[in-house]
């Protein structure tokens, strides 16, 4: 999505062109054209646009000027998507509000440095939808504004005809961009975090507020912040989104500052354990899925972090996975919502001699349900055993492998921990050329394997990943655009350590000033 037409001299460089990064930004921003025109008119200028090409080729201009047909009057649809398909990236907004005056301004977001003639016919400016919600003084209800455009050229400035104690931008998490805010706007967002009714917009905040984080365009302070009432946090996606934000800058700390990173387990440990204590280990009749979802997120978490084998949860979770093993089918089915929990558990919790996770192996090879088998692999993957490690690669390689070959890998380089992505990268070197022959570098599986460096955070690793990738780019295919995005990332990863750990440890330790 950065260029309508691009000539091409190989078919692995066309297949460089559609990879990952391309297909999540094409759903994105099909998704914010569907909330600024509305369901109706959107599916209306689709069916015209299908009807007008079937049997035929089109262009993406072609699926612009069918969507105008049917847009609002006064919406270019192909003069607002050009900005978004023919430049990379997205904006994130500035809001600012003075008095009765709320100003809204765009910026490129950037995770890394731009890089030597990287430059947009458009300028990285984009025509940019924008809703804000907010609660006005003294009013219970919260208030929709309707969407407003800031137009590549200048600022939106909207009047504002009541007081807000809190308002927050891209109401619903509907559009592609991030939001930011004056120290004030933050504070009372901070403050009043509860008081957003709707799960997609405490979401959708905690996500702006960490990526901006990241980038050093907001302190970490602010960010965590707002994480402080996850306890009571009853919905899946709001604990899904601050769990995972947490449990990231848990990572920024520096491995020697033993004290901040135990101090981190013991706030996921609290943040869960009320939910953890309330929904149990047993689904009830009627739950919802999001419910049952969050059992399993909450358990997971929960006893992965809490480092205790005698822990009553843990015990739990053991005797569970003995049960099963004893009697698969029978046990499953009282299991099934947190299968993935309990066979992860059984393995990190495995004893010197592996019980465990020769059980599971044994269940792999007779399990012939796919999903099944991608559990039972993540879960192995958790080893911290190379024997057990190099025993999954071979599995990976015979003739008919109970998952794909490249999933082996890559689940011990995301499950195995710092030791896992250690063994993942070095395997992935030694067997290169027997990972390219079997992908022929045009199969969207090279887009993982070149992933695996990505968690990295060292020079020194940085310098061996560029140079691997360098002396083998002519067999890279479809992992092309994925090894600069695994670059960008290691060198995100190295300067994030460098420059939040420090206050990302002192803001735990702040926290619990009264333990240390």
């Amino acid at each position: 999505y950065q260029r309508r037409v691009r000539g091409v001299s190989s078919p692995e460089e066309l297949n460089g062109l559609f990879d990952t990064i391309s297909y999540r930004k094409g759903s994105s921003i099909n998704w914010m054209m569907q909330n600024f025109m509305g369901q109706d008119a959107f599916k209306k200028g689709l069916a015209t646009y299908i009807e007008k090409f079937k049997w035929g080729n089109a262009e993406m201009i072609d699926l612009f000027e069918a969507l105008n047909t049917a847009a609002p009057k006064g919406m270019n649809v192909t003069e607002i998507m050009l900005t978004w398909t023919e430049q990379m990236g997205f904006p994130y907004l500035t809001v600012k509000i003075d008095d009765t005056k709320m100003t809204v301004t765009q910026d490129r977001f950037l995770r890394g440095q731009a890089k030597d003639g990287d430059v947009s016919p458009y300028g990285y400016k984009w025509h940019v939808p924008f809703q804000f919600i907010g609660q006005a003084m003294g009013e219970t209800e919260v208030y929709t504004s309707p969407i407003y455009w800031v137009k590549p050229d200048k600022p939106l400035e909207i009047t504002l005809d009541k007081e807000f104690t809190w308002v927050k931008g891209n109401a619903g998490g509907k559009f592609y961009y991030i939001t930011t805010y004056d120290t004030d706007v933050w504070s009372q967002l901070g403050t009043n975090i509860e008081s957003i009714p709707e799960a997609t917009d405490r979401t959708s905040l905690l996500y702006d507020a960490f990526s901006l984080a990241k980038t050093g365009k907001l302190s970490y302070k602010s960010a965590l912040d707002l994480t402080k009432d996850l306890a009571d946090e009853d919905e899946y996606v709001v604990m899904y989104r601050g769990l995972v934000e947490v449990l990231d800058a848990k990572d920024l700390v520096k491995e020697d500052d033993t004290t901040a990173k135990a101090l981190y387990k013991k706030y996921v440990v609290e943040m869960l354990e009320p939910t953890v204590t309330d929904l149990g280990f047993t689904a009830k009749a009627g739950e919802s899925i999001a419910v049952l979802k969050m059992r399993d997120l909450a358990l997971r978490n929960y006893l992965k972090n809490v480092a205790n084998e005698t822990n009553e949860h843990v015990v739990t979770a053991l005797d569970l996975f003995d049960q099963f093993v004893l009697d698969p089918t029978n046990v499953k089915a009282n299991i099934r919502d947190i299968f993935v929990t309990i066979t992860r558990t059984a393995i990190l919790y495995d004893d010197a001699s592996h019980e465990n996770w020769d059980s599971m192996w044994d269940l792999l090879q007779t399990s012939e349900w796919e999903a099944d088998q991608k559990i039972y692999i993540a879960a192995l993957a958790k080893t911290n055993s190379n024997e057990k490690r190099d025993k999954m690669i071979d599995e990976s390689f015979k003739p008919k492998p109970k998952s794909d070959c490249y999933r082996y890998l890559y689940y011990i380089a995301i499950y195995g921990g710092s030791e896992g992505l250690d063994y993942a990268w070095g395997k992935l070197k030694e067997r290169w050329a027997d990972y390219t022959l079997k992908y022929n570098s045009t199969s969207f599986s090279m887009g993982y394997l070149v992933e695996i460096p990505a968690a990295f955070d060292t020079e020194k690793k940085y310098v061996e990943v560029k140079e691997f990738f360098d002396a083998n780019t002519g067999t890279i295919g479809t992992g092309l655009k994925t090894v600069s995005e695994t670059l960008a990332t290691i060198k995100t990863n190295i300067e994030k350590k460098g420059k939040y750990g420090g206050e990302i440890a002192e803001w735990i330790k702040d926290y619990y000033k009264n333990l240390i």
